[in-house]
């Protein structure tokens, strides 16, 4: 029993180094400046685009300059290769993920079950009250949460409604 009990370690300071390591990399990609959809962050929600402005006539800047048509061009390049080397590294975080959460889970509940048959009946009572109760304080937080990112939401909306409206007055 007690080697089973110390055979994990050395394979679990392993994939821990491993996961270090493939945050670092994360982490070092997402402060080269693209901000991943749904991240917080202070960039502007102006798309930038070479097409033609509403009128049918372009941008006059944007359309003749070329130096903004090589930073397009580099620019998606550049995310096309961070998506091409970010992916497989993704997918064998939530591969290790899942492999180590069912063994983490097995434990936990063979621990529990150990812990609750040596309990009074009137705490494991007292303690499945505090799970329910706990439980659904969970779903009122959530309901309410959701109120406040919709309140949010239409903020957004409205802000970006009214950015759009004085671009075009600025625009002629």
């Amino acid at each position: 029993m007690r080697r089973i009990l110390r055979a994990p370690a050395p394979l679990a300071v392993g994939v821990s180094l491993a996961l270090c390591g493939a945050f670092a990399v994360l982490a070092a990609l997402a402060q080269n400046g693209d901000n991943p959809k749904g991240a917080p962050g202070p960039r502007s929600t102006r798309a930038i685009s070479t097409a033609p402005a509403p009128g049918g006539t372009p941008a006059p800047a944007r359309a003749k300059d070329p130096r903004l048509v090589d930073l397009d061009q580099r620019i998606a390049a550049l995310r096309a290769d961070r998506k091409s080397q970010v992916e497989p590294l993704e997918a064998q975080l939530k591969a290790l993920r899942e492999r180590f959460d069912a063994q983490i889970d097995s434990l936990e509940s063979q621990r529990k079950a150990i812990i609750e048959a040596g309990e009074s009946p009137a705490l494991r009572e007292l303690d499945e009250r505090e799970t329910a109760d706990l439980a659904a304080l969970a779903e009122r937080e959530k309901g309410d949460l959701e109120q406040v990112r919709q309140r949010y939401e239409a903020q957004k909306k409205d802000l970006r409604a009214d950015y759009a409206a004085k671009r075009k007055a600025l625009a002629g």
